[in-house]
């Protein structure tokens, strides 16, 4: 049975600051506080995931419970395990005083088949804009929609859908993704891989980010960015062939190594690819680029 900590007030007893839920790292379901296995600007990127009960930074990933507790605590790795039953006692008895909320679940506001300024978005990207919007049920939003002017893309798991989320088509928006709540969620997104119920063959392709998906074709799955969970993780043991073809930058060159170690202990072949075109993501390719690789992974 998974272990929970009651984060919260382990920071509070040695003195440990968290973001306050207005802070801008502040996230729903989660406990953030500095990260003390990264380096750069000090920031509360460290999180504790208080649904599922695991730690994961928004910079540097997963981390082990008792290896954070030793570093924050100062303390061996023996005192270490000790401290994760004592806040595990104290988080089982507030989890039982707690109540679970579920919003049930549905699309955005104002949610409708997509339009031709949807079309155009996908084709200037270089899709052929009918069979994405067909083959991986794209839907769309205007202006009536508290999420305006979005691709709407669900996710699916097991032949339900159980998440989305909207890729904004004015390039006007700071956030290019918006995911659906978590509270609405019938399973966390970070959870499950964009694209695996359309995997046909013993082999998988891993990419980031959703688009990479429609240009590879069913075959590909996403994480939904560079840092995955464990879950997805074990989605991806039974596959016999598994390649890692995460964005060419640094933050995605370090978590398709980071992810190659996890799946080196699984049985079958993992192997990295790296993207050495002239755009961000394998998404950019052009779909002739796409059907060549394919051709050269598979040889």
């Amino acid at each position: 049975m998974k272990m929970f900590i009651d984060f919260s007030r382990f920071c509070s007893d040695y003195g440990i600051p968290i973001a306050d839920p207005g802070h801008k790292h502040g996230r729903v379901g989660w406990i953030s506080c500095e990260c003390p296995f990264c380096t750069g600007n000090p920031g509360f990127h460290l999180g504790y995931n208080t649904a599922s009960g695991y730690f994961n930074c928004w910079r540097c990933g997963w981390h082990p419970d008792a290896k954070v507790l030793e570093t924050l605590a100062h303390v061996s790795w023996k005192e270490a395990k000790a401290l994760i039953l004592k806040y595990e006692s104290l988080a089982r008895f507030k989890r039982q005083s707690e109540v679970h909320i579920q919003i049930p679940f549905e699309l955005p506001s104002g949610t409708l088949p997509c339009t031709d300024r949807h079309r155009k978005y996908l084709v200037k990207r270089g899709y052929d804009a009918d069979s994405v919007i067909d083959r991986w049920n794209l839907l769309g939003t205007g202006w009536k929609s508290l999420m305006p002017f979005r691709l709407i893309i669900p996710i699916s798991h097991k032949g339900e859908t159980v998440s989305y989320q909207g890729r904004d088509i004015t390039g006007r928006s700071e956030l290019r993704y918006k995911a659906c709540p978590k509270i609405m969620e019938k399973v966390h997104h970070k959870h499950i891989l964009y694209g695996l119920d359309d995997v046909p063959e013993d082999w998988v392709i891993i990419v980031e980010g959703v688009p990479s998906v429609w240009r590879l074709g069913p075959g590909a799955v996403a994480t939904f960015g560079a840092k995955f969970t464990l879950s997805q993780v074990r989605l991806l043991q039974p596959f016999k062939r598994r390649y890692i073809f995460f964005d060419s930058d640094s933050a995605g060159m370090s978590q398709a190594k980071k992810l190659a170690e996890y799946l080196s202990v699984m049985r079958g072949i993992t192997e990295i690819w790296q993207y050495r075109g002239s755009g961000k993501d394998p998404g950019d390719m052009s779909q002739k680029e796409a059907n060549q690789l394919i051709r050269e992974m598979l040889k």
